[in-house]
This record gives C-alpha cells, structure tokens and sequence, in this order.
C-alpha cells in the first residue's frame, strides 16, 4: 500500500466517523460513533503489517495501521466529549474487542507461525512483515486498552480543569500521551528483553504526534457536529 492510498483511506474513515457525531446530536445517544470508533480500530489491524519509514534518513519506522490507530483516540476524545468519561471507557473496551476480532479474522486466514526467540524487529527494519503470534496479538491489545483508558482520563480530566478553555490541549496531550502509553506496553510486551524497541517506540509515538496535530481540527469539527453535551 503505497503512502498516498494510506493516507486517503484512513483520512476517509476518520471523516466517517463525523456521521457518528451527527447522529448523537439528533439521538443524544453514542452508538454510531462508538461503532465507528470500532471499525477504525479494528482496520488497524487488518492493514498490512510491513514497515513505512516515517522520515527518509531517520531511522524511526512503523507499521501502516499505527494511523487508524491513532485516528480511533482522536475518535475516542469525540466520545467523551460528548458523553463523559465513563462512556469513554466502554468505547476504549468496545474498540479493543473489535480489534481483537480483527486478529481472530485474521489467525483464522492462516496459521499463527511458531513464535520465535527474536530477529524480528531485525527483519521488520528491512521491509519484511511481521509475524502474527498470539504473543504479539496479546500484547498489541493489552498496549491499547491501557493507552486508550489513560487517553480517557486524561482527556476527561483536562475537561474538568480547563472547562471550554484551550480545548486543543485536552485534544493533543490526551491522545499523545495515550498513544505513548500504547505503544510502549505494545512493544516492550512483545519484544522486551530480546530486542532494541526504542527506534519503534519512537517511531509509534511520531506516528501518533503527527496525526494528533492534523487530527486537532477533526475534533473539532465532531464538537460542532455534536451540538449540547449529554454528561457536562
């Protein structure tokens, strides 16, 4: 999958999710946008997983799906903004289920090959896919449910302090912080002790930093489009 048709294809179903936001205006109720927080999530893992160097001449890599990934904890914020935090936690366990899911999809299509003692952070900086363990999936799912939650109280808790103040804080240090959480559980589950995960930490966390920032006007336009909080 070539960048560009990566960026359109994620970038349509962040903009997709804006048809659960409208819904919860008219229904004041969040279960279109909490399925569409899924399918977005889930997408992530069904992307193929082979490496895309984020910067030419940086060592700093990541899977495609780090970017619906990251687009589902902006969506994840439309959800609490509207609904409160509470609402947020039920959506960060729906999207976790809905990942895995996807990777159940996915063991089913082929077999899950023997995990091995390592290499395969080596082989994933030169181009070739991942192997899907069970090991993996497990830590990949552990790493979001924890950085989606912490996504929630964070967000929920700058809501509190800040009230209708400085909404692009609460929008950027939320989802960032979260994402970094998810993306060291993730890979220090996965690959701890046997490999050197700091370029593909570094790599998550830039992934996520950058479409944060494109993402800010995104939620903006879910606040718009969801009219009167539920829980203020």
């Amino acid at each position: 999958m070539n960048p560009a048709s990566l960026i359109l294809w994620t970038g349509g179903l962040g903009v997709v999710t804006l048809i659960g936001s409208l819904s919860a205006r008219k229904y004041s109720r969040g279960t279109l946008l909490i399925a569409m927080l899924c399918v977005l999530a889930a997408s992530a893992q069904l992307l193929p997983a082979a490496p895309v160097r984020l910067l030419a001449g940086h060592d700093l890599v990541a899977p495609p799906g780090i970017i619906p990934l990251a687009l589902s904890f902006i969506a994840l914020c439309a959800v609490v903004e509207k609904f409160g935090q509470v609402e947020g936690h039920r959506a960060a366990l729906f999207a976790t289920v809905g990942q895995a899911f996807a990777l159940l999809i996915l063991g089913g299509a082929r077999q899950f090959p023997p995990s091995t003692l390592g290499g395969e952070a080596a082989a994933f900086v030169t181009g070739e896919p991942l192997q899907l363990t069970p090991w993996l999936a497990l830590a990949s799912l552990t790493g979001y449910l924890m950085g989606s939650n912490l996504c929630v109280v964070l967000y929920h808790m700058l809501r509190v302090l800040k009230g209708e103040r400085h909404v692009w804080l609460r929008a950027l240090c939320a989802p960032i912080i979260g994402g970094s959480v998810e993306s060291f559980v993730s890979l220090s589950l996965g690959f701890g002790g046997r490999e050197d995960i700091a370029p593909f930490v570094l790599g998550r966390i830039s992934a996520y930093a950058g479409v944060t920032l494109l993402g800010i006007p995104l939620l903006y336009l879910h606040r718009t489009l969801q009219g009167r909080r539920v829980n203020p």
